[in-house]
């Protein structure tokens, strides 16, 4: 197998997922079912002076806010419609975080075994 035709194959599976999610998100007229949840999430972030939320009083069960709450942090730091246009893109932008870390972590891999040492 050449390696022309590696570095497409390579290029095509990393790239491909990535595509298809752009266009899903092109595509994306709708709100998920729980976005206004995190939209909660985000006013009350907010509202409390950009600092975590400790206490939420809208949820059913216990009032102890236990829900992860950084990548809301962030959508609250941001303009509105920065923040559109991230939960917008939000699956391209996780899906190419991934395909870029896997990505070179093989690159690293085949490094060191083209080189002889033992991973």
């Amino acid at each position: 197998m050449s390696v022309t035709l590696l570095i497409s194959i390579i290029i095509a599976i990393y790239l491909i997922p990535v595509v298809i999610y752009f266009m899903l998100g092109q595509k994306n007229t709708f709100n998920g079912s729980d976005h206004y949840t995190h939209q909660l999430f985000i006013d009350l972030i907010r509202e409390n002076r950009y600092r975590f939320i400790r206490e939420q009083k809208n949820i059913i069960n216990e009032n102890y806010m236990s829900y992860p709450q950084l990548m809301h942090w962030f959508m609250a730091i941001l303009p509105q419609k920065a923040g559109a246009f991230f939960v917008r893109y939000l699956q391209v932008i996780t899906v190419l975080l991934m395909a870029g870390g896997h990505f070179y972590f093989m690159l690293r891999v085949m490094g060191h075994a083209q080189v002889g040492n033992n991973v």
